[in-house]
């Protein structure tokens, strides 16, 4: 392991320094120190809507349907044990955290002011959200207790009365979006 440690830093720490040495390379400590929000948590749910696309303040992690369904259930789900609902649904407040609390988006864009694709780190979200989806289902499997329905119809409707409070994308495509949730739950 120590070999491939110094095999590795023998190619990748003539890079950083090559890194530091570029216009773009400067660390922004100023923004990390400020002790605010980038934009408002609830637009992870209208951005969870065909077409949506991230912008600064505003993170789409749209993964499917079924997967926020399953997310949903297992929240609700009376058969998962209260010490692992925390856990994960820690994990997804501290996630969605990494994309609008600065100190966090900061050490997660590198401590540099990002101006293109915003949120590169997307990823870990979609992932916490097809974990804790995956959850749900082995144990709705195991337990013959489904959710789904109940959890789309709820999601629908929250993603309709937000989108009709302050329209964000097209609404076709958020009606769209709501039936599909609606089907994927009945089904």
């Amino acid at each position: 392991m120590l070999l491939g440690v110094m095999l590795s830093a023998f190619l990748f720490l003539p890079t950083i320094k090559a890194l530091q040495n570029s216009s773009r390379g400067e660390l922004n400590l100023e923004q990390f120190f400020g002790m605010n929000f980038t934009g408002h948590i609830g637009s992870v749910i209208q951005n969870y809507s065909y077409g949506a696309s991230s912008s600064y303040g505003s993170v789409a992690l749209f993964c499917g349907a079924l997967a926020l369904i399953g997310v949903i259930s297992f929240f609700v789900n009376k058969y998962e044990s209260k010490y692992k609902r925390i856990i994960l649904g820690g994990a997804l407040i501290f996630n969605l955290m990494c994309y609008y609390f600065v100190p966090l988006y900061m050490i997660f864009s590198l401590f540099k002011v990002v101006g293109s694709y915003w949120y590169r780190y997307s990823h870990l979200g979609i992932f916490i959200i097809i974990f804790i989806a995956a959850q749900y289902f082995i144990v709705a499997e195991k337990k013959d207790n489904f959710l789904p329905f109940k959890s789309g119809l709820v999601f629908a409707s929250l993603l309709l009365i937000l989108d009709s409070v302050n329209p964000v994308w097209d609404m076709n495509l958020t009606i769209l979006t709501s039936i599909m949730f609606i089907i994927i739950g009945a089904i």
